[in-house]
């Protein structure tokens, strides 16, 4: 089989030392090789968090690389503001697929990177487009934006534009 250089080990909570004992001694990796990737907040905090763990540190002493600081300032100072963010607008996506969320990635981290250029936390209302047509525009009252995200086949069209049509004519 491929033995393994390193394991980043998925995790709820940070691997107890024991855990991290076990899964070295059983798979043959150095302890300093068994990296715990526990949940964070946000996904912006994991490059932080795995270079805590100390996995850059070792790629760069596994690969005879040229060991140096890695230069997160920018990155940590980014984190820091995105978690102190006070204020908040409420954005609307109206879309056929709001169950899915992966669905709307790249407009969901849009969102983000906005919220920290802007200074406000962005709270999202997730609407299926079909309810819009069957209870109306008042699931959209309060919003302070609302996104309809492009899709394909005709469930949901008209949902959609009644969302569009709403957005234009509420301010």
């Amino acid at each position: 089989g491929i033995q393994p250089d390193a394991i980043v080990a998925r995790s709820e909570d940070p691997l107890e030392e024991s855990a991290r004992k076990k899964i070295s001694l059983f798979t043959n990796v150095p302890e300093e090789a068994v990296i715990s990737a526990y949940d964070v907040e946000d996904t912006y905090e994991v490059p932080l968090l795995l270079e805590r763990e100390g996995l850059g540190k070792y790629l760069v002493k596994r690969l005879g690389l040229e060991d140096r600081e890695p230069e997160l300032k920018a990155w940590e100072k980014m984190v820091a503001k995105y978690k102190s963010l006070k204020d908040s607008v409420e954005i609307a996506i109206v879309g056929k697929y709001v169950k899915l969320k992966d669905s709307y990635l790249s407009i969901i981290e849009a969102l983000k990177h906005s919220s920290v250029a802007n200074d406000v936390k962005v709270k999202i209302r997730w609407i299926e487009a079909e309810d819009v047509e069957k209870y109306g525009t008042d699931l959209l009252e309060g919003v302070d934006g609302i996104i309809v995200p492009g899709g394909f086949g005709a469930r949901g069209a008209e949902g959609k534009m009644m969302a569009i049509r709403y957005a234009r004519e509420n301010d």
